[in-house]
C-alpha cells in the first residue's frame, strides 16, 4: 500500500484530491514491484491542478520506472486544458527514453510481445480548475489506463476502448504518440474525476458495473479517508491486477491538494 504525500499545502480551500495505489495479489504472489505510479500537484500560477496516472506495461523490463518518470514529467510540464497536447506528450516519451535507455533491449515494435521489450507505460493526465469554479476541464491519454467523469450522477468514460485489441497488447509511452486521445469537459462543483489504472478501471465496468452505481452515491462528495480506502480495496477473486486510483472532486473543501 503506498498513500499520497503531501507537499505544501494551499491556504485557502481547493478541490479535494484521494490518490491511492495497491500492488496486486499477482505481483505481491511474485515478488513482483508496483508498476502502477500516480502524481498530483497545484500548477505554479495555482490556477490549475494536474493529475497524472501510468500502468507500466508487465510484459515490458522494468516498467514501473517507466510510469514513474511519465508521471513526473506529466506533472512537472506547465499544462493547461487549451494546451496542445502532442507537444506535451512527445515531451514526456522523450523522458521516459531518457530514463531507461539503459533498462531495456533492443526495441521490438509491438507492446506486449515479450519480456525483452524494453520499459513502456500508459499515461493518463488530468487538468481540472484550482479554484473551485466552473470552467473546462481537459483530460489526454495514451493506452488504457481510464478517465471517468461523475456528472449529475452519471459516470462517463471519457476514452472508451477503441476497436478490437489482443486482451494484453495497448498503446503506451514512449513508442505510440500517434494513439493520443484527448477531451474536454465542462467541470463544475459536484462533479469527480477519476484517473485510475485497469486494475480499477475494469471494475468500474465504463461507469455501469455495480460498483460504478455505488459510488454514484458515496462519492458524491469527497469521502473520508477510511471509505476511501475501503472502496478501492474491495477483494475479488477476478481482479489481482495493481491498482491506482486518482480522484479529484470538483468545489470548494478543506483539504489542499499538492
Amino acid at each position: 500500500m503506498r498513500p499520497a504525500s503531501r507537499s505544501t499545502a494551499a491556504c485557502s480551500p481547493r478541490p479535494r484530491s484521494a490518490p491511492w495505489s495497491l500492488r496486486g495479489r499477482r505481483h505481491r504472489y511474485r515478488g513482483e514491484p508496483l508498476q502502477d505510479a500516480y502524481a498530483v500537484r497545484l500548477s505554479a500560477d495555482g490556477r490549475w491542478v494536474i493529475a497524472a496516472v501510468a500502468d507500466g506495461l508487465g510484459s515490458t523490463q522494468h516498467a514501473e520506472h517507466a510510469a514513474a518518470v511519465a508521471v513526473r514529467a506529466a506533472t512537472n510540464l506547465s499544462l493547461t486544458p487549451g494546451l496542445g497536447w502532442h507537444a506535451a506528450f512527445a515531451t514526456i516519451a522523450g523522458e521516459v527514453m531518457r530514463a531507461t535507455s539503459r533498462l531495456g533491449d533492443r526495441r521490438t515494435g509491438r507492446h506486449g510481445a515479450g519480456a525483452s521489450d524494453p520499459p513502456a507505460t500508459t499515461l493518463t493526465i488530468g487538468v481540472v480548475p484550482a479554484d473551485g469554479r466552473r470552467g473546462i476541464a481537459a483530460c489526454a491519454a495514451i493506452g488504457d489506463s481510464p478517465a471517468l467523469w461523475l456528472h449529475d450522477g452519471t459516470w462517463t468514460e471519457l476514452f472508451p476502448p477503441e476497436g478490437q485489441r489482443p486482451g494484453n497488447v495497448t498503446s503506451a509511452l514512449p513508442d505510440d504518440l500517434g494513439e493520443l486521445r484527448e477531451r474536454q469537459i465542462d467541470w463544475g462543483p459536484g462533479d469527480v474525476l477519476v484517473l485510475c489504472s485497469d486494475g480499477f478501471g475494469t471494475a468500474m465496468g465504463g461507469g455501469g458495473s455495480v460498483l460504478a452505481q455505488r459510488l454514484v452515491t458515496s462519492w458524491s462528495s469527497p469521502p473520508a479517508l477510511r471509505s476511501f480506502l475501503c472502496d478501492v480495496d474491495f477483494h475479488l477473486s477476478t481482479y489481482d491486477d495493481d491498482r491506482t486510483v486518482l480522484a479529484l472532486w470538483a468545489g470548494r473543501h478543506d483539504t489542499a491538494v499538492l
